[in-house]
C-alpha cells in the first residue's frame, strides 16, 4: 500500500511539474533584447522627423512583434551627470529624469477635469505639469509637451473666465511651438481667433540667433522640436527662456537652458566626451549615411550593444527616390559580431502605405532574432542599399569642415488676424459646433512617442453674432457659448466677447 501511495505521489507530482512548465512562459528562452539605432538619411533632403518617425514605429512593432526593444536614447534615461565614468560633464542633465512622467499624470487630471467642466482644477493641474516641466526641462526627453499642455491650460483658463491668464498661455504655447496651427475642422473658429492673435503678437517680436557646435550630426532640438544636425545656425529664434538639448546615438544627451535677448546671437559648444566615444559615433552614423558600412562600424555597434545589454542590434537607413522612401535595415548579433539583412520595404512619399511595410519588417525582424539569419551579410564591407551609388565624401574632411546648416527656429511674422467676414459669420453661426477634438501634435520624434496621452478638451461651442445693423456701443461682437452653459434668451450663460478695435492686441472681455 505504501508503495501504491508513493507510486501515485510521484506520477502526481510529474503530472503538476509537466502542467507548470506548460503553463509558465519563463520556461520558454527569453525574448530577445534588440537594441535600436535611430535610422540615418542617405539624402539630403529627408526630414529629420521621418528618421525619428520611423525608428519609432519600427521599435514599437517589434515590440508588438515579441522583442525586447531598448532605443538608443533611452540608454542614459535614469543616469545623472555622474555617469560619465568620472569626467565631469557640464552639459549632462543635472533635472529630475522621472518630471516628465510625474508631468504626464498631472496632464491626465487635468483633462479629466476639463471633459467635468472642473476648469478651475483643470487649470490647477495644468500648472502643475507645467511647474514639473520648466524646472527640469534639461531633463525632459521630449519638451513638445510643454507647449501642448500650456495650450491645455489656455482653454482651461479662458472657460473658467481667466482671460487674461488664458491670453498668457495661449502666447507660451506659440512661443515653444511657434510653428502650430489650430485646424478649423477640430477647434471652434472663434477660439482659433483667439490663438491666431497670440500667435500674431509673438511672432512679430524681434528674432535672435543661436550658433550650435557638437558633434557633427548629433540631432539638435529647441524645446523639443528636431531642427537638424549639428553644427547648426539657428536664425530667426524667438527671444525669451529656451531648451537646446543635443543627442547622439549611444551616447548621453546634453542640454543647456538659454534666455535669448532680441538681436543678439549666442555660441552654444556641447562637449564632455572622450574622443573614442565620439569617433565610434560619428562612425556609425556616417557609415549608415554614406552607404558603406565597415567591419569597424559593426564593432562600434557591437560595443553599444554589450553597453545596453542587448542580444541584437538594428541598425537601418533610408533612401528616397522619386516615388518613396526605401528602408534598409541589418540586425548584428552582439557576441558573434554576425550580421543578417532584413526585408526591404518602401513607404509611399504620402505615407499611405508605412503601417503594412512596418508590419513587414516587424515581422521578419521578430522571426530572425529568435531563430539564425535568413539573408546573412559576410562582406566585411558592404552597402546598405547596394542598388544605391553615393557620391564619396572627401576622406580629407574633418569635423571642422563639417558644412553648417542654417535653419528657421520659428516662421516669419504673419498678417495680423482679420475680423469675421459675412460669410465666416453665417458658417459659423450655422448651428454648434462639436464635439470637438483637438489635434495630436505632429511628428515627432520621439517620440510621440511614447506614453503622452494627446486628447485635447472637449469643445462644443455655437457662435451667435449680433445683427450688423443693430445699434452698439462703438464695435461689433461675437459672443461665444461655450459647453452648453449659454442659453440665449434664458438662463445664465458665460461668453467671451472679442472687440474689433484697432489695437494689436484686440478687446477681449467677459460677458454674462
Amino acid at each position: 500500500m505504501k508503495a501504491l501511495h508513493t507510486s501515485a505521489l510521484l506520477g502526481l507530482t510529474g503530472a503538476a511539474l509537466a502542467l507548470f512548465v506548460a503553463f509558465v512562459p519563463s520556461a520558454e528562452a527569453a525574448k530577445p533584447k534588440v537594441l535600436v539605432l535611430p535610422y540615418q538619411a542617405m539624402n539630403k533632403d529627408i526630414a529629420p522627423e521621418l528618421t525619428e518617425q520611423t525608428t519609432l514605429v519600427v521599435s514599437d512593432e517589434m515590440s508588438a512583434a515579441g522583442l525586447e526593444v531598448v532605443r538608443s536614447d533611452d540608454l542614459f534615461e535614469s543616469k545623472g551627470a555622474s555617469s560619465s565614468k568620472g569626467s565631469a560633464n557640464a552639459d549632462a542633465p543635472l533635472g529630475d529624469t522621472k518630471a516628465q512622467a510625474k508631468a504626464e499624470e498631472l496632464i491626465q487630471k487635468g483633462e479629466s477635469a476639463l471633459e467635468d467642466e472642473e476648469f478651475s482644477d483643470a487649470a490647477r493641474h495644468f500648472k502643475g505639469a507645467i511647474k514639473l516641466l520648466e524646472d527640469n526641462g534639461d531633463a525632459v526627453e521630449d519638451l513638445r509637451l510643454l507647449s501642448d499642455t500650456y495650450l491645455k491650460m489656455g482653454v482651461a483658463l479662458f472657460r473658467n473666465g481667466d482671460e487674461d491668464e488664458g491670453d498668457d498661455a495661449l502666447s507660451k504655447s506659440v512661443h515653444f511651438n511657434p510653428d502650430r496651427q489650430l485646424s478649423d475642422r477640430e477647434w471652434p473658429p472663434i477660439f482659433i481667433r483667439i490663438f491666431d492673435r497670440a500667435r500674431y503678437n509673438v511672432l512679430k517680436r524681434p528674432r535672435a540667433r543661436i550658433e550650435v557646435k557638437a558633434k557633427p550630426g548629433a540631432s539638435v532640438l529647441l524645446d523639443g522640436r528636431n531642427l537638424g544636425k549639428a553644427p547648426i545656425v539657428l536664425a530667426e529664434a524667438l527671444p525669451g527662456i529656451h531648451w537646446l538639448r543635443v543627442e547622439s546615438p549611444g551616447q548621453p544627451p546634453m542640454a543647456k537652458r538659454i534666455s535669448l535677448r532680441s538681436k543678439k546671437t549666442i555660441l552654444l559648444e556641447f562637449g564632455g566626451q572622450d574622443d573614442a566615444s565620439e569617433s565610434a559615433s560619428e562612425g556609425i552614423i556616417a557609415g549608415l549615411a554614406q552607404n558603406e558600412v565597415q567591419k569597424g562600424h559593426i564593432d562600434q555597434a557591437r560595443d553599444a550593444g554589450r553597453s545596453a545589454g542587448a542580444d541584437l542590434v538594428m541598425i537601418g537607413s533610408i533612401y528616397r527616390t522619386a516615388t518613396a522612401y526605401n528602408i534598409y535595415t541589418v540586425l548584428v548579433d552582439v557576441k558573434s559580431g554576425k550580421v543578417g539583412r532584413l526585408v526591404d520595404v518602401a513607404f509611399d512619399l504620402d505615407m499611405l502605405s508605412a503601417q503594412i511595410e512596418v508590419f513587414k519588417l516587424a515581422e521578419d525582424a521578430g522571426i530572425q532574432a529568435k531563430g539564425s539569419f535568413s539573408r546573412p551579410e559576410e562582406r566585411l564591407v558592404f552597402a546598405m542599399a547596394p542598388q544605391v551609388r553615393l557620391k564619396k565624401k572627401s576622406k580629407s574632411s574633418s569635423a571642422s569642415d563639417a558644412k553648417v546648416a542654417t535653419v528657421a527656429a520659428a516662421p516669419p511674422p504673419i498678417d495680423k488676424p482679420q475680423t469675421p467676414t459675412v460669410a465666416e459669420r453665417s458658417a459659423v453661426a450655422s448651428g454648434p459646433i462639436g464635439p470637438v477634438k483637438a489635434p495630436k501634435s505632429g511628428v515627432v520624434p520621439k517620440d510621440e512617442a511614447d506614453s503622452v496621452k494627446k486628447t485635447r478638451p472637449d469643445l462644443t461651442a455655437s457662435v451667435i453674432p449680433k445683427d450688423e445693423d443693430e445699434e452698439s456701443e462703438g464695435s461689433s461682437w461675437w459672443l461665444w457659448a461655450l459647453a452648453g452653459v449659454a442659453v440665449v434668451g434664458a438662463g445664465v450663460g458665460v461668453g467671451i466677447a472679442l472687440g474689433s478695435g484697432t489695437s494689436d492686441e484686440g478687446s477681449l472681455g467677459i460677458r454674462w
